[in-house]
């Protein structure tokens, strides 16, 4: 979806997680980090979790 220069407003709920290494480690690899980035993710890792609750496209 192109929204072009609309203005996008959110309201949620930010709140942090727990995630296994190996699922930090997955996520990053994604995301298309390098590998020196993704092998020093050692334990758990905290990461910040948005929830939007409402949306609105102007």
């Amino acid at each position: 979806m192109d929204l072009g220069s609309k203005q996008i407003i959110l309201e949620g709920i930010v709140s942090e997680q727990l995630t296994s290494e190996a699922d930090a480690r997955e996520y990053s690899e994604n995301a298309g980090k390098s590998e020196a980035e993704t092998t020093a993710l050692l334990g758990d890792q905290r990461v910040p979790v948005f929830v939007a609750t409402s949306l609105e496209i102007k």
